[in-house]
């Protein structure tokens, strides 16, 4: 994939990420965030796994989250572990182990 076509989807994706008011396009922005996996897009995406309503959306970040590791979605998840909403609690360490499992920093 060309870097231009790269950073065309990886901007588009944190743009319906952002502001797409479908669940389902916010599904498919997640994956394709955690795809291409750019650490940039990191703190949106834990943004949006702390403040979404839709758990299918959750899910997803989640995912991506875990799919790109690194530090920063380290600390991010060990944060959410304490968030309010029990759900995102949940993603948050499951996310948070799958990166450990696999031992990226």
């Amino acid at each position: 994939m060309t870097e231009n076509l790269r950073s065309y989807f990886l901007e588009a994706a944190g743009e319906v990420l952002r502001d797409g008011d479908e669940p389902l396009d916010r599904v498919t922005a997640a994956g394709v965030l955690g795809t291409l996996g750019d650490d940039r897009f990191v703190p949106l995406l834990l943004a949006v796994l702390e403040t979404d309503v839709n758990r299918q959306v959750q899910h997803k970040v989640a995912q991506a989250v875990a799919r790109i590791g690194g530090t920063d979605a380290e600390k991010g998840l060990q944060k959410l572990m304490f968030a309010e909403n029990q759900y995102t609690r949940y993603l948050a360490a499951e996310a948070l182990a799958d990166i450990v499992a696999r031992g990226k920093e």
